[in-house]
Formats: structure tokens, sequence, C-alpha cells
């Protein structure tokens, strides 16, 4: 299984490699795959702001006035998704053809795109040797890796060819996934199957499905902002199907607010961490519904030593990360914390030391181009019957609705 294995790390890179901005306009949406397993959205300005990790090298090609980055409208959204075979791409509207060639000629010149086609109607080239750019219609879409052949980079162009043609039935826009994303309210956000996160971390985003679940019926929604070289996310676990998604709305309540700073506690040394405050009767019944969280966890007295937990836990996590599903390789510690005096609400924390990842995207890759250095999970407090009441009454008289 390939790494997505954060389609969060894949666009940032992207966004480098093609010194490019992204935007939301119709069609173009309609390039990104239905059945996506992972879609991030981010508002383009965004990526040239102080804390932006991309900006001095996005600057330079900047029109502030215009707000726009050579043929592309910096207003808008772009998309970074994962394709269900495990590629990754990057969708982007472009509102003069023009610009955008010229930019890739210069590119070309400078050694960072070669093969460079000019056509009536569509404009193809090639990044690094492992990444496909190509143009049509007002649409650019960045589609990788490639394996380094001719029929393959062929191939990609022809699947590209028809991605671009998709029409607005075949695309992201009708598929559940682009609803739940939609109703995300932030510049950068993401919704995500379990199944394109890190396969040591999968199961930390499934505690509490039930037993026999796949991966892919747990979907991660969440607000994502990038500070201090941290890549953080805020957001739930949901399911399309009713029964999952009631059993992880259940599971959610289970944690309760930590007491304690778990940046203190997560090493640089380690890979992962689960961090959280809960009741250990109930939280180990979540976790006998998880057979591969299980296997993590199978050691003398571990199990007693949660069961025995009324309050902050952690588990550590260190070793490395593996391409397939062998969690031979990784060692978990335990650790029952005792009571701080820390009170921010955060219930439950997933935090992965990028370095630590193998994944050429996901981690050595990631941490050159963005210096991103962590990417954190924090689970959002569940909305109260009486707030959920609200949003709904806003919906229903039309507030709060975007153009």
């Amino acid at each position: 299984m390939v790494y997505f294995r954060n389609i969060c790390c894949t666009m940032v890179a992207a966004i480098l490699m093609f010194v490019l901005a992204g935007c939301t306009r119709s069609n173009y949406v309609d390039s990104v795959p239905a059945n996506s397993k992972a879609v991030v959205s981010v508002n383009a300005m965004e990526l040239i702001d102080d804390d932006s990790p991309v900006k001095t090298v996005l600057l330079p090609f900047v029109n502030k006035d215009k707000k726009s980055l050579k043929g592309i409208d910096l207003t808008k959204d772009m998309y970074a998704f994962e394709t269900i075979d495990g590629l990754f791409g990057l969708s982007i509207f472009v509102n003069d053809r023009d610009a955008l060639l010229d930019f890739f000629q210069r590119l070309q010149t400078i050694g960072v795109l070669s093969e460079l086609e000019e056509g009536d109607e569509e404009i193809f080239a090639v990044a690094f040797e492992k990444w496909i750019a190509g143009y049509n219609e007002k649409r650019l879409l960045v589609m990788g890796p490639v394996v380094n052949s001719v029929t393959e980079r062929e191939n990609m162009k022809d699947r590209m060819r028809s991605m671009m043609n998709q029409k607005a039935d075949e695309g992201l826009r009708n598929s559940d996934m682009w609803k739940y994303l939609d109703s995300v309210d932030a510049p950068m956000k993401m919704v995500a199957e379990a199944s394109a996160l890190p396969n040591e971390l999968v199961s930390a985003f499934m505690i509490g499905a039930p037993r026999g679940t796949d991966p892919s019926d747990v979907m991660l929604r969440a607000e994502v902002e990038y500070e201090d070289s941290i890549l953080m996310m805020k957001g739930d676990m949901f399911s399309y199907n009713p029964n999952i998604d009631q059993a992880l709305k259940q599971a959610a309540e289970v944690y309760r607010p930590m007491t304690i700073n778990w940046e203190k506690q997560f090493a640089d040394t380690l890979l992962a961490g689960i961090f959280m405050n809960v009741d250990g009767e109930e939280f180990v019944e979540l976790l006998n519904r998880d057979k591969t969280l299980g296997s993590l966890l199978i050691g003398t007295h571990r199990y007693d030593r949660i069961k025995g937990n009324k309050g902050d836990m952690a588990f550590l996590f260190s070793g490395k990360m593996s391409e397939s599903v062998d969690t031979t390789g990784i060692r978990t510690h335990i650790i029952n914390l005792p009571k701080g005096t820390e009170n921010n609400g955060e219930r439950l924390v997933i935090a992965i030391n990028v370095k630590k990842a193998t994944s050429a995207v996901a981690g050595t890759f990631l941490s050159w181009v963005s210096r991103v250095k962590k990417i954190v999970f924090t689970l959002k407090k569940p909305e109260t019957k009486d707030e959920k009441a609200k949003e709904e009454e806003k919906e229903d008289n039309g507030e709060d609705k975007k153009d």
C-alpha cells in the first residue's frame, strides 16, 4: 500500500514542484475523481501568508495587485487528492493560458520541467521525472508519481485527459465526500478515508468502530493549519454507513479533557503518540473491537494497565513505519500519566514525527520541502444537541450559505 499518507503532505510537495497555487471555479473541480480516497481544499492566498511553509518560494511569482500567479487566480481554492489506486493529484483553475505557458517555458529553462508539449487545446510537461502537469480548458492537473518510462507517461497523459473532461456527475462534486468537505468552514480543510493514512496509524482513527469495519468505511474530516513547523488538524471521524457512524460518535464520548501538556511527553525520537484522558474500563471495550491496535498492545499486563487507568494516558510508538500492515517493527509504550493542571479542552491527540516516516512523500521529502516536522490531529469537541439544533436552524433560514 502506497503512503498517502497524508494528503496534506503531498499537496505541499506538489505546490513546490510547480511553484503554483490553486483556485475554485466550476468545472475544474470535476477533474478530481468522485471516488478519491482523500481530498484537501486550500485557499491559495494562505500559501503566501506569513505562516506559510512555501511563502518564500511563491512570492517572487505573485502579482499582488491582480492576486494571481502566472495565469492562476489566487483568490480561489485548490484541490489536492489521492486516487483510489494511490496516485496523488492537484487540480487548479487557470485564467490565462498564455501566462501559464510562459511560466512553464521559464521553468523548463532552469530544469524544473522537461518534455514540454504545446497543442492547440492542451499543454503537457514532466517535472522531476515523476510528475506530469497537464492543461486543458482552463484546468491544470498535476498527477504522479509515474514510472520513468515513455509508455507510463503516455498512459498517465491519457488518464489525465479523461479526468479533465469529466462531467459534473462524474467528478468530486457528485460525491458524499464533497458534501462533507464543503461543511468545514476553514481556509484549508480535508476529508480522507482512514485507509489513506499510514498503516500503523489507521487503528488510532478507527477506535470504536464495530469489529470488522474496513478502513475505507471510516472517514476523517478536519480543518488544517500550519504553525511553527507543525501541520495541525482538528476534526472528527465519521462514516457514510449509519451504524458505523453511530458507533464512532459514541466512542468519541469516552474521551475527556486532558490535564497534561502532551507535547512535553512527545519526544522527537518517537514515531507517533496517542494521548487521551479516559476511564480505562470503558476504553478497553473500544480496543477489543480493533485487531490491529490490539496486536500492538500484546504484552504482559498491558490491558490491565489500560483497564486500571482513570485519567490521562499515552500510547507512545517507536520504531519504523513500513509499506505493509506488518507491525512487528513497532514498539509500543503505555504510560499512565499523573494528573496535571492543563485544561485546554483537548481530549484525543494523535501526533506523528514526520522525519520518522520512511515514505519519500510523507517523510524525508516533506521535511526538506516544507519544513513540516510534526503532524498533529486533535479530536474536535462533539456538538451538543442545542448547538446542532442552532446550526440546523441557521441552514433552514439560509444563513451562512456559500456563493
